[in-house]
């Protein structure tokens, strides 16, 4: 079956771009890993966890990038759900320390919401 792919974006991760600094300066590398996310999910590939979230691999950028990302399956459409954008600041320490609070179930799903289309900045 071949499925259409919607990707959204949380209204925490659209706040994240206005006021991080270092997200706004890597949003290109933020919008590759993006698109190889649609790619994974097209593929229903297995990907790196987090508590409840999927992550984006770290190996693959070099500025310690890493999207923070769940899907639907909605009949034929995959809605790709770009629920945060967040980097390595030391060793495995995310900002926010979001990786050990979500890995802990401190940050759940039903904490990203207002869910709209991707800015335009971050489309393929």
């Amino acid at each position: 079956m071949q499925y259409q792919v919607e990707t959204l974006i949380s209204s925490q991760a659209i706040k994240r771009i206005l006021s991080d600094a270092r997200v706004r300066s890597n949003l290109r590398a933020y919008r590759k890993e993006i698109v190889m996310i649609a790619a994974l999910a097209r593929l229903h590939s297995n990907a790196e966890t987090i508590g409840s979230f999927r992550v984006s691999p770290r190996g693959r950028s070099p500025d310690g990038i890493r999207v923070v990302w769940m899907f639907q399956k909605v009949n034929d459409t995959i809605k790709i759900l770009i629920c945060d954008l967040v980097y390595h600041v030391r060793g495995n320490q995310y900002v926010d320390d979001w990786n050990v609070r979500a890995g802990k179930g401190d940050i759940t799903k039903e904490a990203y919401s207002d869910w709209t289309p991707l800015p335009d900045q971050l489309r393929a």
